[in-house]
């Protein structure tokens, strides 16, 4: 993925959520059939959830100027292709990688993302100082942000990382942020740990 810039991005994101777009995203083989039969976007979500190229007339033009400032329109032939995708779980909005995920610093976010934030929702208690290690989008540890003192994020991708500050900020949480493997950074007893691997 080429370089984003982080705060047009998140600028995109808020945008984004406050024409109430909403997209869940589905297995890469449910994908690949759906854009199979698809040349081109039509909507919003075409572009940002099945992430298909797109002409620029597509978007409103708001989203169109904050996705030109973030840097996240590559072209392809004729046509666009937006480098990320923002999906919905429960009510908050997240961003992560194109469709294909098949970068070296792909972030994921799918089916089973949405099990992985349903179960911590469920089974994690409370908890003064909480590690999310590969955090990916960040989903897991925001998702639990209100159990626990302190949050921490973690991911040997840099990609990651930066994709779950924004995150983060979209949901005005304010966890702590590592890029590294396992627990590497993270100094001090840390009272639980939850991976999504």
């Amino acid at each position: 993925m080429s370089r984003i810039d982080s705060r047009a991005l998140l600028a995109l994101a808020t945008a984004l959520r406050e024409t109430g777009y909403r997209f869940t995203t589905v297995t890469p083989a449910t994908h690949s059939r759906v854009v199979r039969r698809r040349e081109r976007a039509g909507s919003v979500a075409d572009v940002f959830g099945w992430n298909l190229p797109f002409e620029l007339t597509v978007l409103p033009e708001p989203l169109a100027t904050l996705g030109k400032a973030a840097s996240i329109f590559t072209p392809e032939g004729e046509l666009l292709r937006s480098q990320v995708r923002f999906s919905t779980i429960r009510e908050e909005l997240y961003v992560h990688s194109s469709f294909p995920t098949t970068a070296a610093d792909a972030v994921f976010l799918g089916p089973d993302t949405h099990r992985f934030v349903a179960y911590v929702s469920r089974h994690l208690p409370p908890c003064r100082r909480l590690v999310d290690v590969g955090c990916g989008t960040g989903a897991g540890g925001l998702s639990a942000r209100e159990r626990t003192r302190e949050l921490i994020l973690t991911d040997v991708n840099p990609q990651a990382v930066e994709l779950a500050r924004v995150n983060a900020a979209l949901q005005d949480a304010e966890p702590s942020f590592r890029v590294g493997e396992m627990l590497s950074g993270v100094a001090g007893p840390v009272e639980a740990i939850i991976c999504n691997p």
